[in-house]
This record gives C-alpha cells, structure tokens and sequence, in this order.
C-alpha cells in the first residue's frame, strides 16, 4: 500500500530523527550518563558508533554500556540521569544542540495539511524543541509522553490522534525516520514514509526500511512536499 495522490487530511510525524537530529546531543548524554555511574571517565571510543532513532533507545544504550562495563544499575536512575543531562536545568542541557530538519520554508508548503506530532518525549520538553525553531504553530497537536521510556504505546498514541482529528486511516500517512514505525503502520493499515536521518549510513538504513515493508523511502524529510 503506497500512500495515496489525493491529499491526505492528516501527516503523523514522528519527532526524533524526524523533526530534529537527535544523534550527537544523545551520544553526548549517553557518555556523560555512563561516566556518571562508573565513576570515572572513558574517552570517545566506546561511544563513537553510539546511536539509536528515538532518546528511549540512548537509554537502553547507556543501560548496555554500564553492562558491558560489568555495573548494572536500575533503569529509573539511568533515564532521570540521562534526562538531567539532555534536558539540563531549564533546558540548558545537551538538548540546545539538536538539529532542525523539518524547517520554516518546508512546513510551509505543508500548509494545507493537519500536521501532528507524535512523541517519545514529554509535551513540554517537546514544545520546548518546536519553540525554539520558530516551528511550533504550523503543527495541530503534540502527542507525547509524560513517562520517558515509559507509558502509553505508540499505537495508543496515534489511535489518539485519529480520534482526536476525526481521520480515517486512509487519510493518514505516517511520517518516520524510525523503522520501528514500520510494523504500527502496517498494524493499523496507514502508508508509511520512511525518512533516512543524516547521521545513518544511507543505503543499509533504506535497504532495512525496505526489507521491513516501507511503502515510500526518501533521503531526507525535505522531499516530502514532493510528494502531497
């Protein structure tokens, strides 16, 4: 199923590695997490190939780390660490060096559309990221989760938004550069458009895109005008 030429009523986003680049501003964290817990530093070797399509998986890479490091501490106390150093005080943290991806002059064009957000992270923290790039009126609602790693699943997220906007699922298209939203899409019966993130190697990210079933794989989000 690929998306459909009339133009749909709803595009889902994903926002990690979607809306913004998440990838050095979560090495980052991981390694300032990891250090914190072992106690002492360890350079940038063990975190060079560090990487992950949503924060929830720099948890589970920092989790991983500690592990093979021989520690094991609770998962709580590894996300609230992490977080402190993301997020920082009063958003001060690793986080002031996302990347945007999804500009002004691209939403623009997508202006006929209902654009949402669904989300990882928590509204405010997310809100906070659309703020600070000038892009946050241009979206209808922000579905997040006030539990990082935690809470409500994507699916009942984004049944949420479909409630929420009165959508059939032939008028959805969801909008990704996570695999993961892969299998949702197909679950729900929505076209997926996978987007390939900048700090991923291009052609073995398209070709796993590919293999788990994306009806549409383009290099980078600022094609998707070309395509509604």
């Amino acid at each position: 199923m690929r998306p459909s030429k009339s133009k749909p009523k709803l595009l889902v986003f994903d926002f990690d590695n979607t809306i913004v680049d998440i990838s050095h501003p979560c090495r980052c964290a991981t390694k300032k997490t990891v250090e914190f817990f072992l106690g002492r530093l360890l350079g940038d070797a063990p975190f060079a190939k560090v990487n992950g399509h949503c924060i929830p998986d720099f948890y589970e890479r920092s989790d991983q780390l500690l592990q093979e490091q021989g520690s094991s501490f609770r998962k709580d106390a590894i996300i609230k660490k992490f977080q402190e150093y993301y997020v920082g005080r009063n958003y001060n943290g690793y986080i002031l060096d996302e990347q945007c991806l999804l500009k002004e002059g691209i939403l623009k064009k997508l202006k006929k559309h209902k654009l949402v957000i669904i989300s990882d992270r928590p509204i405010r923290e997310a809100l906070f990221v659309l703020k600070r790039f000038n892009i946050d009126s241009f979206f209808d609602e922000v579905v997040g989760n006030e539990m990082p790693g935690e809470g409500p699943s994507k699916k009942d997220n984004l049944l949420k938004l479909l409630q929420n906007f009165k959508g059939t699922k032939k008028e959805t298209v969801y909008i990704s550069g996570n695999p993961a939203g892969i299998s949702l899409s197909h679950e729900l019966h929505l076209p997926f458009i996978g987007i390939v993130p900048p700090s991923f190697d291009r052609q073995s990210f398209k070709g796993r895109m590919v293999d788990e079933g994306a009806n549409l794989i383009l290099d980078q989000i600022q094609d998707i005008p070309k395509i509604f």
